[in-house]
């Protein structure tokens, strides 16, 4: 399922500018955008701090990622020298469009369209939950050095068109980026699960308190006070929470038996395979959402809580189970109604695996951008 190669002369080069310290949902927006476009046929590269994992993994990836500009410089002596470097590489490689992947890198966008003027787009991706600053600074870069946004969900348009009063015809929803292809490369439909065992509910994601593991475990006990017929699985890096705490936490629930702790696994596909239906408690962030997609395009039934993006990945009685946040009785409802019907598991699975194989794609990001960035070159 590999995108339609156009020619490159005839679309305008895009500069991502990514400035994220760590890997994070955003990072991964911004080198998945820019492999997006490549694969559209694109000319296309990211620039950062070449010593951070987003262009670390960009290089991975085969991108042309580009050193030689830091959009944080811990020395504000910088600045000038940092924003030569950049007017350097626009220079160079002759991009007509600069997409900003975070608030400093949307300063020194803001610096080049300045300098540039209307030889250049800014278009201003937004993928993090943060509350916009909103001063003199930042209103002028919105509203005068930006020409359009990219957002990974309504909320954000929302948010942002309130706060700078933009209108809604410079925002482009843009769900993903998805690898489908990639991640179809890890997967295994062979499920790691016996047929006849235990139906089990995972959660995957990394131990932060935004992700709801304490809400999952409440509605796991929950559940099984009404069926013992189930199991539960958490899987995730360390953050600001420590397995052993949750593992306490089980043990105190009564639960312990039958919620197993994983590994954090180099790739999501090995712990969804080892589950019947994906759970996503998040009580805050979710503008994103990768473990929904990646629960979809393995035909998993999803329960998810209703904040952001996730009522748009999640059809409620279509895809899965819509329930409030922080909602546990509920949670637990939907715990049960899946557990105790095959039937309705398979056709949630079922058409999850459907909408991620139309709209959860490379192909289908690049085409909900394309107009916001300006498809083709001007003459």
């Amino acid at each position: 399922m590999g995108l339609e190669i156009l020619k490159q002369e005839d679309k305008i080069s895009v500069l991502n500018i990514v400035d994220n310290r760590w890997w994070s949902g955003s990072a991964h927006f911004a080198v998945y955008t820019t492999k997006a476009l490549m694969e559209g046929g694109y000319r296309t590269a990211i620039t950062g701090d070449i010593k951070k994992p987003a262009m670390k993994i960009a290089s991975r990836e085969g991108l042309n990622a580009i050193g030689g500009f830091n959009p944080k410089p811990s020395n504000p002596v910088r600045y000038l020298t940092e924003l030569n470097s950049l007017l350097e590489i626009i220079r160079i490689g002759e991009y007509r469009c600069v997409i900003p992947h975070g608030a400093q890198s949307h300063y020194w966008a803001g610096r080049v369209k300045k300098k540039l003027g209307d030889s250049i787009r800014v278009i201003r991706a937004l993928s993090d939950d943060r509350k916009p600053k909103v001063n003199m600074i930042s209103k002028r870069i919105y509203s005068k050095w930006t020409d359009g946004f990219i957002a990974s969900s309504s909320t954000l348009i929302k948010k942002y068109s309130k706060a700078f009063n933009l209108p809604d015809h410079k925002f482009a929803l843009a769900i993903g980026p998805f690898d489908l292809d990639e991640f179809n490369l890890h997967y295994k439909n062979e499920s790691e699960k016996s047929p006849n065992s235990d139906i089990t509910f995972g959660l995957i994601a990394r131990l932060s308190p935004v992700k709801g593991h304490t809400i999952f475990l409440k509605a796991a006990a929950m559940a099984l006070s009404k069926n013992s017929n189930l199991k539960f699985l958490i899987s995730g890096e360390e953050a600001q929470v420590k397995k052993t705490d949750l593992e306490s936490y089980a043990n105190e629930l009564g639960i312990s038996e039958k919620v197993k702790f994983t590994s954090n696994y180099s790739h999501p596909s090995k712990p969804i395979s080892m589950i019947d239906v994906g759970v996503i408690s998040s009580t805050f962030s979710e503008v994103i959402c990768r473990i929904g997609m990646e629960y979809m395009a393995s035909g998993k039934p999803v329960i998810s809580s209703d904040i952001n993006v996730l009522p748009e990945l999640v059809i409620d009685n279509v895809t899965g189970i819509i329930v409030p946040s922080e909602n546990v009785e509920l949670l637990s409802s939907a715990m049960l109604k899946l557990a105790e019907n095959e039937d309705l598991r398979k056709q949630y699975g079922a058409e999850g695996k459907k909408i991620a194989n139309d709209l959860f794609t490379l192909t289908a990001f690049v085409n909900s951008i394309k107009s916001i960035i300006g498809e083709e070159k001007e003459e």
